[in-house]
C-alpha cells in the first residue's frame, strides 16, 4: 500500500515538471516568433526607405536637369522678348495699379487645370510641372517667385497668361478651349497671330483671317496691312467667319480683330 502511494506521488511530479516544460517550450517559441516578425518588419521599412530614396532621388536628379535646361534657354528667350517687343512696335506703357485682392478662385482653378494638361502633354508630375511653370513665369516676366496661395489677382493673371503662352510655343493642346482659361483676351489674340494658332480650337498652321477687307484690285503680297484688323482661325473657323459675318462671328465666340504688324 505503502509502495502504491510513493509511485503515485511520483507520477504527480513527474506530470507536474512535465507540464511546466511544455509551458516554458511554447513560450519560448511564442517569443522567438515575435522576434523574428519584429525583425521582418524592421527589415521592410528600411527596404521602403531606401526604395524611397531613390525615387526622390531620380525625381531631384530629373527636376535639376530640366532647371539646367530652363538656364540654357533663358539666353535665348531673353532674345526672343526682344524680338517680340519689335514686333509689337510698342510705344507705349501701361501701367497697372494692384488692387491687394489675392488669387480668385475661378484663376486658381485655370491655373491648375493648366498645369495639369502640360503634365499630361510632357510626362512630368503636377508638381514637378508647376515648379517648372514658376521659372518659366521668372524668365518670361522677369518676376518674383509666385505662391498659388497667396499671390494676387494681377500675378495669377499673369502666370495663367505665362502658362497659355508656353503651350502655344511649344503646340501643347489644351482639354478645353484656351478662351475659357485666358485671364487677358487682347494678348491671347495678339500671341494667337504670333505663333499661327487658331484662337477657338487652338489649331496651329491656321490662317491670318483679316476683318479689314484687303479689297478688290489689291495685291496681297505687297499691301500693307498693318492698319487692319486681323485674326488667327483654323480653315473651319475661317470658313465660318465668313459665312457668319465679322458681328454674329463676335458675338458667338467673343473674339475680335487687333492689329498686328506681320
Amino acid at each position: 500500500m505503502r509502495s502504491i502511494r510513493s509511485r503515485h506521488r511520483g507520477s504527480s511530479s513527474r506530470n507536474d515538471g512535465s507540464f511546466w516544460l511544455n509551458f516554458s517550450d511554447l513560450m519560448s517559441s511564442l517569443l522567438l516568433i515575435i522576434i523574428l516578425i519584429m525583425f521582418y518588419i524592421i527589415y521592410q521599412y528600411f527596404d521602403m526607405y531606401e526604395i524611397n530614396m531613390a525615387e526622390i532621388a531620380r525625381q531631384q536628379y530629373d527636376l535639376d536637369a530640366a532647371n539646367a535646361n530652363l538656364e540654357e534657354q533663358q539666353s535665348k528667350l531673353t532674345a526672343a522678348e526682344e524680338q517680340m517687343l519689335q514686333e509689337k512696335q510698342i510705344r507705349s506703357v501701361e501701367v497697372l495699379f494692384p488692387d491687394g485682392r489675392q488669387i480668385s478662385p475661378e484663376q486658381r482653378r485655370k491655373a491648375y487645370a493648366t498645369i495639369g494638361d502640360i503634365a499630361d502633354y510632357t510626362g512630368y508630375s503636377p508638381e514637378e510641372t508647376k515648379q517648372l511653370m514658376k521659372m518659366e513665369y521668372i524668365t518670361r516676366r522677369n518676376g518674383n517667385e509666385i505662391s498659388l496661395a497667396t499671390c494676387s489677382m494681377d500675378e495669377a493673371r499673369e502666370f495663367i497668361s505665362t502658362m497659355i503662352e508656353f503651350c502655344l510655343d511649344h503646340d501643347i493642346p489644351l482639354s478645353e478651349s484656351a478662351l475659357e482659361r485666358t485671364e487677358d483676351i487682347g494678348r491671347y489674340l495678339w500671341y494667337c497671330l504670333r505663333t499661327r494658332h487658331c484662337c477657338i480650337c487652338g489649331k496651329p498652321h491656321s490662317d491670318i483671317h483679316h476683318e479689314d477687307a484687303i479689297g478688290m484690285g489689291q495685291d496681297r503680297r505687297t499691301y500693307d496691312d498693318r492698319n487692319n484688323r486681323k485674326i488667327c482661325l483654323c480653315r473651319t473657323h475661317h470658313i465660318l467667319a465668313h459665312q457668319k459675318g465679322i458681328r454674329a462671328f463676335r458675338e458667338m465666340y467673343r473674339v475680335y480683330g487687333i492689329k498686328y504688324d506681320m
